[in-house]
């Protein structure tokens, strides 16, 4: 019995890595045809789940939407960089120009160039033209004016970059609402005796 054996457990040897080629290009078989099975079917747009976004380009805003605009960063840097040299500016200008003004009455000159810096950007550059002073002050007029129109710039630039969109909330699922209604329930609460009447909307 055991040399019978021998010749079959060879065959089996040989037989063994044809099946298992066999068995692989089955499967490949099958993962093709499933592929041509997807690929057939027809595709099904999924809406999405939040607000739908589309770009503003001008004109009426659609009905069912919301104008949504998104500032750029340059906007605020250049309000700051802006916005603190020329309150500072102000706030000099408007002392001086007070306090000139009282003077004024007694005889005193009229400085020109203080009442001009309450004008933005512009307001420092006409301030050292009508200055009379010495060239430390100009300097410092001329610098203030600089720093002003470079933060104006920025900001013009940011609200130039900055973009506008539409928002279409999506639709909320409207189901059949219960009618109002009127309980009266025997006993009250804490009592034995009573009714208690309930509202439901």
């Amino acid at each position: 019995m055991l040399q019978r054996a021998g010749p079959v457990c060879q065959d089996a040897a040989v037989v063994r890595p044809f099946a298992f080629l066999a068995a692989i290009a089955l499967c490949l078989a099958n993962a093709a045809r499933a592929d041509e099975k997807l690929s057939d079917a027809p595709l099904v747009e999924i809406p999405p789940a939040g607000p739908r976004e589309e770009p503003y380009y001008g004109g009426p805003v659609p009905p069912g939407a919301k104008l949504v605009e998104e500032r750029h960063a340059l906007v605020g840097v250049g309000a700051v960089v802006l916005g603190i040299p020329y309150l500072l500016s102000f706030t000099i200008g408007a002392m001086v120009t007070y306090v000139n003004l009282l003077v004024l009455l007694a005889g005193a000159p009229m400085l020109w160039e203080f009442p001009l810096l309450m004008v933005p950007v512009i307001g420092p550059f006409l301030g050292y033209l009508a200055s009379g002073a010495q060239h430390q002050n100009k300097v410092i007029l001329l610098v203030d004016g600089s720093i002003q129109a470079v933060g104006a710039a920025v900001a013009l630039i940011g609200l130039e970059l900055s973009t506008a969109k539409l928002l279409y909330e999506p639709p909320r699922p409207s189901g059949p609402s219960a009618p109002p209604s009127v309980h009266l329930i025997p006993g009250a609460p804490g009592s034995p005796l009573g009714a208690t009447l309930s509202l439901s909307f």
